[in-house]
């Protein structure tokens, strides 16, 4: 029983057991997948950048490469600091298309989220719907 009561029960009657036992697993696979990213979004404010980098959930020690302005979104590349240094994309849990939150290090303000729209071993190219609002971004090229 869904707690809606006749409601649900007159809206679903012409589905069939199977149907019923499909959208109850869907839901239930929906509940898991938030339970996760809930605590995924948790560790990004409780555990410090290099254990998250460890695991694979963040970069740090990036650059500035390129800044673009196309349309009404901004483009960011990023490569590390250290250009011997390669971004082990098979250890990372970012992937392109990700939505990813763009923070100065040291800094608890300044967030931004944005999406992954490339990944290679040298860089990382992250799109914003507005400008990055960290001037200090800037000062690290």
């Amino acid at each position: 029983m869904s707690g809606m009561g006749t409601f649900f029960t007159e809206k679903t009657k012409h589905l069939k057991a199977s149907h019923l036992a499909f959208l109850a697993r869907f839901e239930r696979l929906l509940y898991l997948e938030e339970q996760e990213l809930t605590r995924l979004n948790k560790q990004i404010w409780q555990m410090d950048i290099s254990s998250r980098e460890k695991n694979g959930r963040c970069l740090s020690g990036l650059l500035l490469e390129e800044e673009l302005e196309v349309e009404e979104y901004w483009t960011y590349r990023f490569r590390k600091e250290n250009e011997s240094d390669a971004i082990n994309v098979f250890d990372l849990q970012i992937n392109e298309g990700d939505h990813v939150f763009l923070t100065m290090e040291g800094q608890e303000i300044g967030s931004d989220k944005g999406t992954v729209i490339e990944l290679t071993s040298k860089t990382i190219v992250i799109e914003l719907r507005a400008p990055v609002k960290v001037s200090k971004l800037h000062s690290r090229k």
